[in-house]
């Protein structure tokens, strides 16, 4: 078996050889000397060995590190081309907008993968597991998907700015829920000025985003690239299996023109929900009391495109509220 396996083998190296000569030397003049077999034969090997993988620890991979090396490359200058990856950053040129914003990443084509791992009810806190087996299986159900979208990134020493001229009011406005986030939903990041409001803007531009482009709310998803340094981003996609991740809507609408103007509509109606004056000042506090002003009427989304349960979420924070005082991050474009 051992033999006939080997002699298997075989037959398909010397067919695939043959097979890349001809395609080779299809096109080629006569007067061009034909490639031979060992010159074919070091391309392929040459060829193989490139596209190993490199060998990656398991155990040091968390989704803080993939966000990292996400991030790193989608605020890279310029083009960025790669199998799965096309995206080009550009500078945004409106000088209001621009005080917030640093640039934008129009991305043609990504690759997302999903992978469950478990599920839980809502009342029920013991996890669930996808494998059935007393043996721990080496592989979890999961299917990849492509799809467009746009990376914005924010300036961050804007935000620091924002956020130490009103530190005491966005204190005593988050506090609430920041306790309540320790005690009920630890799984959740930290909700932070920083992380809330970009947050919020998210969704906020998700909404507005299929109001002008027609694309079906549970289409558009959020990845949020925050933490207490420098990475201050938030990606806006759509990856499906269907027609509606190629279209090319989102890259259209990410050009400068056509964004800026979706994010001044969005600041507007965002300074008016038809549940205020008791949205805004009272809140909306949502699962487990984790929002502050924001309701379906003017914040949440589909719930399978927030990945983090449609919480921590503070329409104050982006227009301001007379109630705390505080000036909201885009008080300059209002």
């Amino acid at each position: 078996t051992i033999k006939n396996a080997k002699s298997y083998n075989d037959n398909l190296e010397k067919n695939l050889v043959e097979s890349t000569r001809e395609i080779i030397i299809r096109d080629l003049p006569d007067e061009v000397i034909d490639i031979s077999i060992d010159e074919i034969k070091e391309f392929i090997d040459h060829q193989v060995d490139s596209e190993k993988p490199e060998e990656v620890d398991l155990s040091k991979v968390d989704d803080e590190a993939l966000k990292l090396s996400e991030y790193n490359l989608m605020s890279e200058d310029g083009s960025k081309v790669f199998k799965n990856y096309d995206g080009e950053k550009y500078k945004i040129k409106d000088k209001k907008l621009g005080s917030i914003i640093s640039s934008v990443t129009q991305i043609k084509k990504l690759r997302e993968v999903r992978v469950l791992k478990g599920y839980t009810r809502f009342h029920y806190p013991k996890e669930h597991s996808v494998n059935e087996s007393d043996q721990r299986l080496p592989f979890l159900p999961g299917y990849e998907v492509f799809g467009e979208g746009m990376f914005i990134q924010f300036d961050t020493q804007a935000i620091k700015k924002w956020e130490s001229n009103s530190s005491s009011q966005i204190k005593s406005r988050l506090t609430d829920m920041q306790i309540r986030q320790e005690q009920t939903s630890a799984s959740l990041p930290f909700p932070s000025a920083k992380f809330v409001a970009l947050h919020t803007f998210a969704h906020l531009l998700i909404k507005q985003l299929c109001f002008e482009s027609g694309y079906a709310a549970a289409s558009i998803r959020e990845r949020l690239y925050v933490n207490d340094g420098e990475m201050s981003g938030i990606l806006i996609y759509t990856a499906d299996a269907d027609s509606e991740g190629s279209l090319g809507g989102l890259v259209r609408m990410s050009d400068e023109k056509r964004l800026v103007h979706s994010i001044l509509s969005m600041i507007e109606s965002a300074k008016w929900c038809s549940s205020d004056p008791t949205c805004i000042d009272i809140g909306s506090p949502g699962t487990r009391g984790l929002n502050k002003a924001a309701c379906h009427a003017c914040s949440l989304i589909a719930e399978t495109s927030c990945a983090y349960m449609n919480s921590l979420l503070d329409r104050g924070l982006l227009i301001g509220s007379e109630k705390e005082n505080i000036k909201g991050l885009f008080k300059d474009l209002i």
